[in-house]
């Protein structure tokens, strides 16, 4: 099953389509309330107002360009400055490869420093990824 689904998350076809299914749609709506930074804040407040915890996360891993990386942490940044603009309550959780650990630990570590310092005081997660990945990840952390 492991393998079907990594070669799901990797499909270009897949990528496109299958998120413009009703069905899909429905299925993870709960989860993946939208494709937008606004629509994550927006289902937040309510789970919030329900008493549940909210953790932000980009969905896929591997990138293929270094330059990749960098936007992915400035997502990430401009994330945390709207939920302090907006006074909102949630963390995020970021994936080591995300933010460029296939293409080197340094530049991965000086994304996740970046991300750690102006998440503070709220706290940032470290996705564990897939098992080829442990000890790198441990070694950011």
């Amino acid at each position: 099953m492991r393998r079907l689904l990594l070669w799901m998350s990797r499909n270009g076809w897949l990528r496109r389509n299958l998120p413009r299914l009703w069905i899909t749609r429905r299925a993870v709506r709960k989860f993946m309330p939208g494709e937008s930074v606004d629509d994550a804040l927006k289902a937040s407040e309510k789970f919030l107002a329900q008493g549940v915890g909210v953790i932000f996360t980009r969905l896929g891993e591997t990138l293929a360009h270094d330059a990749d990386a960098d936007a992915v942490a400035e997502h990430y940044a401009a994330l945390i400055d709207t939920i302090a603009e907006r006074n909102a309550d949630g963390e995020l959780s970021v994936k080591p490869t995300q933010l460029g650990l296939d293409f080197g630990m340094d530049g991965c570590l000086g994304n996740l420093a970046m991300l750690a310092g102006r998440a503070s005081p709220r706290t940032l997660w470290i996705d564990m990824e897939g098992s080829g990945y442990t000890d790198h990840t441990l070694e950011l952390y």
